[in-house]
């Protein structure tokens, strides 16, 4: 991820980018802990066994959310969009395409 990041930033930028991915990947589970637990235990006298199926259905419906968001809004770096269609014009794979292509 850190790779990612990095290359979406100007060289002059990488600190707060750093300081950025950081924070959200420390505050990710952090939140996710206190909603599953809320989630968990919502509802009085209900067995623990619904209030972990609660915590599956949520913890599915954000992933799944996620990858959509993901899939839409993530573009690849210019480099490697360059691979991909230097790699599409020969028949190869980008794998197989030589460096600096």
């Amino acid at each position: 991820m850190a790779g990612a990041v990095f290359a979406a930033v100007p060289a002059d930028r990488g600190g707060i980018a750093a300081g950025a991915m950081t924070t959200f990947r420390q505050l990710g589970p952090t939140l996710a802990v206190a909603v599953f637990g809320v989630l968990l235990r919502t509802g009085s006298g209900t067995a623990p066994a619904e209030g972990l199926n609660r915590v599956y259905v949520t913890a599915a419906a954000v992933s799944l959310i996620g990858a959509a968001l993901a899939y839409t809004f993530v573009r690849a770096p210019a480099h490697v969009a360059a691979a991909h269609a230097t790699a599409r014009g020969t028949g190869r794979t980008c794998l197989s395409a030589p460096a600096g292509q």
